[in-house]
């Protein structure tokens, strides 16, 4: 009975966890994303599911939207019908690295344009106003992050490189 007992309380928290801080999840994200991106970023759901991709835990966007700020504003850079990243939830825990076990892309359309004087749409990283430490050590950081497969399920690329003049 007590091993019973675990598992029925531990599926109760895989689906009620992510239920509870949703919106908590959300709107962490949404200001990560504008504090790192010069672009607008929207999705209809976002979550964490257990299920997904079992026994890994799976962070998913649906309906997820990438619109360009200037030079290129308002134009769409990427339009995803769901992005699955799943994780290996024990790795997690000790902080030195990330084992993403997969990338699953459904029905990305992605448009990537270059203009002329070589400035392109998919530079959207707001620049790094922060120093980083120099490590005088030579060891370099602990952190690392693997990457075990990325899926794209009917994907959909434009390339227009006017500097190139590819299309």
């Amino acid at each position: 009975i007590g091993v019973a007992a675990f598992i029925v309380l531990f599926i109760a928290v895989l689906v009620i966890v992510p239920i509870i801080f949703k919106d908590k999840l959300m709107a962490i994200a949404k200001q990560q994303i504008d504090d790192q991106l010069n672009a607008k970023v929207e999705w209809s759901d976002l979550g964490v599911s257990a299920f997904k991709a079992f026994p890994s835990v799976s962070l998913y966007a649906k309906n997820l939207v990438v619109i360009n700020e200037a030079p290129f504003k308002g134009d769409t850079l990427a339009k995803i019908d769901e992005l699955v990243i799943s994780l290996n939830p024990m790795k997690l825990l000790n902080g030195k690295h990330v084992e993403i076990s997969g990338i699953t892309i459904d029905k990305p359309y992605v448009y990537v344009r270059v203009l002329k004087d070589g400035v392109a749409n998919y530079n959207i990283m707001k620049p790094d106003s922060v120093k980083a430490p120099v490590d005088s050590s030579g060891k370099g950081g602990s952190y690392s992050i693997s990457l075990k497969s990325i899926t794209l399920k009917s994907a959909h690329l434009v390339y227009d490189d006017m500097d190139e003049q590819l299309y």
